[in-house]
């Protein structure tokens, strides 16, 4: 188009070239807010189950009278797993480690590996000789060596 003539109907005037630019502008920004919005939402409830994970520990951690509660409600030699009497709701976790009991002497060691709301699934880890975790066995919470 030169200067002083009329953009011909296909071509958009100098003003709409402009807001044209500006709503791409926007657009972007927006999706760039949006992708913002959803990164702060995830580390939020991160941050939110972090703490109810924090505060659910401290039975497990802190209480031993509810530690010397913890038992077996069922053991499978074959497939070395446990079931425990303990869940979610009492701050059971994947991960946390435990020594198995019986009559006050340690038989072997489990690992948490499934946590539903009143119980709990374990992989035994270490087992003594001749000697499998079995049902009514005691739990003891290993807490993780000081760094």
């Amino acid at each position: 188009m030169l200067a002083g003539q009329a953009p011909a109907a296909d071509e958009p005037a100098g003003d709409e070239v402009v807001l044209r630019k500006q709503v791409a502008d926007l657009v972007e920004a927006l999706a760039a807010a949006r992708s913002e919005i959803d990164s702060l939402k995830a580390g939020l409830d991160a941050l939110r189950l972090g703490a109810k994970q924090a505060v659910s520990l401290s039975p497990v951690r802190r209480n031993a009278v509810w530690a010397s509660e913890l038992r077996l409600l069922d053991a499978n030699e074959e497939l070395r797993m446990v079931v425990l009497n303990a869940g979610a709701s009492l701050g059971m976790r994947p991960g946390m480690r435990f020594a198995v009991t019986r009559a006050g002497k340690v038989v072997g060691e489990i690992r948490v590996i499934d946590v539903r709301e009143k119980i709990a699934g374990a992989a035994v880890i270490k087992a003594n000789r001749g000697v499998f975790p079995s049902v009514a066995d005691g739990l003891m919470d290993i807490l993780p060596p000081r760094q």
